[in-house]
């Protein structure tokens, strides 16, 4: 357990490289590196890039009973947890999709008791056309000032993954995307690999299990970003096979651990880009890979 110190993210690398290779020939060549982001131990409200956070809820006749019901209450938590800057909707699917609105909400009182409402009043029937629910909420237009986070709640009853993966590939654009899956036989396959399209995580409750602690951990993963469009100079240091492909956002209480390989040694310092709340951010960071 550590404490973490500090007003800025900060970034620090673990490298390692077999020193006995030349005995060994069938070992491997190459080394490998841990980078980690660390968010800093309290962001101030400034820090925090304002959200449009879009609901997309699955109403097909499997989400019935407490699957729909697990789902509103994530969203509900969720519309509570909005900072005054952020924005909100909701759309909901099965055979066809519909949304709250024409456009993304402010999060004030009266919008969020007014989804509330409409939330509450959604019933569960018909089949689970995904391409329909993701492709409206990614239509809604879009505040380019703020984070686009797609939140996908479903139990994923579906077989048509390869379609519903390329779908969402060529339609993403700079969107995030987390997903929330509640019942007794989530796609996992599915809702894994839609988050890591989109540079999100994937969160599962199973029907019997209680929803609270998993609808806050949800929460808190994506409530506040601080670090967004990740990317990494690394001045020409040998580098590959960066894992994940797509740096994700730096998000407060989360940090990001970037795994590598390197082919040669060398040294530099390199440069970690990004945005926060909107504004180009940049930390130049020490770097040894050893021989």
């Amino acid at each position: 357990r550590y404490q973490v110190a500090g007003a800025r993210p900060a970034f620090a690398l673990l490298a390692h490289r077999d020193a006995a290779i030349s005995s060994a020939p069938a070992a491997d060549p190459d080394g490998a590196f841990f980078l980690m982001a660390q968010p800093p131990a309290a962001a101030a409200g400034a820090a925090v890039t304002p959200r449009e956070v879009i609901f997309v809820l699955d109403t097909s006749s499997s989400m019935a009973g407490a699957p729909l019901a697990k789902a509103r209450q994530l969203i509900r938590r969720t519309l509570a947890g909005l900072g005054v800057d952020d924005t909100f909707q909701i759309v909901r699917f099965d055979d066809a999709a519909s949304a709250l609105g024409p456009r993304p909400l402010a999060s004030r009182a009266r919008n969020v008791s007014l989804a509330t409402a409409w939330l509450d009043a959604l019933v569960a029937g018909g089949g689970t056309e995904v391409v329909r629910g993701i492709d409206a909420a990614l239509a809604q237009p879009h505040d380019p000032a703020r984070l686009r986070v797609v939140v996908f709640l479903t139990d994923g009853f579906v077989g048509n993954e390869d379609e519903i993966l390329a779908s969402v590939a060529s339609h993403m654009g700079e969107a995030r995307l987390f997903c929330f899956g509640v019942g007794s036989a989530v796609n996992r396959y599915l809702l894994e690999e839609l988050a890591r399209l989109g540079r999100g995580t994937t969160q599962v409750v199973r029907a019997d299990e209680d929803e609270a602690a998993a609808v806050e951990r949800f929460h808190a993963r994506l409530a506040r970003p601080l670090l967004t469009d990740v990317r990494i100079d690394w001045k020409g240091l040998a580098v590959r096979d960066l894992s994940p492909a797509q740096v994700p956002d730096l998000f407060a209480d989360q940090p990001i651990i970037l795994s590598g390989r390197y082919s040669s040694a060398g040294a530099a310092t390199i440069t970690v880009h990004g945005r926060q709340a909107g504004r180009a951010v940049s930390f130049d960071v020490p770097v040894t890979l050893p021989e």
